[in-house]
């Protein structure tokens, strides 16, 4: 899940939840004004200055994931 902070609040809000990535490999998740919206995949929307990514561990299993990220000036 991607969440962007309100800063007059302190409460994070989501911009975007992921399906569950159950497979190993590259996902890719946007977050940007103007895309075309996909469900689980793409969210057409403004990323603020603080910002997250929230990761919940379905299993017990081990598990090493490392996060990207672009932001456009």
């Amino acid at each position: 899940t991607i969440q962007g902070l309100d800063r007059e609040s302190g409460v994070y809000y989501t911009l975007l939840l992921s399906a569950a990535i159950t497979t190993t490999g590259t996902t890719v998740l946007k977050v940007y004004p103007g895309l075309p919206v996909v469900a689980n995949a793409v969210a057409s929307d403004i990323v603020p200055g603080t910002w997250r990514v929230r990761v919940v561990a379905g299993n017990g299993d081990s598990i090493t994931y490392s996060i990207g990220a672009y932001l456009c000036p």
